[in-house]
């Protein structure tokens, strides 16, 4: 099997219109998953969702003050957030159409 995560980037609409065929099981072997949260539009404010600010200051060593000002970091710092999540010990939760994905 397939699987695909994607961001809804903002539009839950437009991630249906592209994936119709394989949202419609016309591909069985293929799954996109993906949140229907139209707010949180990108993986950053995904992983905010699933976790705290207090959770993802802990695992970045930062001390973010507001989700904004972690967002903005993680926006900016793609790379080096990836790889502090992955060495991280701190227990942290991935978005769940990422858990579901990987299930």
């Amino acid at each position: 099997d397939i699987r695909v995560i994607t961001d809804n980037d903002g539009s839950t609409a437009a991630i249906e219109k592209k994936y119709e065929g394989y949202l419609k099981n016309e591909y069985p072997k293929i799954k996109i998953h993906y949140d229907n949260d139209e707010a949180c539009k990108t993986l950053e404010p995904q992983l905010l969702k699933a976790n705290s600010l207090a959770t993802l200051n802990t695992v970045l060593n930062k001390a973010f003050p507001d989700d904004a000002a972690l967002l903005k970091h993680m926006a900016a710092n793609k790379t080096d957030c990836a790889l502090k999540m992955f060495d991280s010990t701190t227990a942290w939760n991935p978005p769940e159409y990422i858990a579901n994905a990987i299930d």
